[in-house]
């Protein structure tokens, strides 16, 4: 599993999620949340969380040094997608894209 974040959507995250300057290692965490929809686990989505690392299972680190990261105990909901998350303009919020065998699950 592997994480990948464009430069715009890690703008809008260190902009908008209040990342705890005084924790050590502290990122963005994708963890799972229920009542929620996704294209890879029906019925579950991903929600963020600012945190430090514990058992992860994948994680991507800015130019900047930003990190982002996924808990082992999350892994089940990925069940072997990766995950690119790139900034929706239109929006103007991130957009969650999961991969199998690079190629983008709708």
């Amino acid at each position: 599993m592997e994480i990948e974040v464009t430069p715009e959507a890690a703008a809008w995250f260190d902009e908008n999620v209040g990342i705890p300057v005084d924790q050590k290692d502290a990122g963005v965490r994708f963890k799972t949340m229920i009542y929620a929809s996704s294209p890879v686990n029906p019925g579950f989505g991903l929600a963020i969380e600012p945190n430090s690392p514990k058992n992860p299972v994948a994680q991507y680190t800015t130019d900047q040094g930003l990190l982002f990261f996924i808990e082992e105990s999350d892994e089940w909901f990925f069940e072997g997608h990766d995950l690119r998350v790139e900034f929706d303009a239109e929006k103007e919020e991130p957009k969650y894209i999961y991969l199998k065998d690079g190629v983008a699950i709708n």
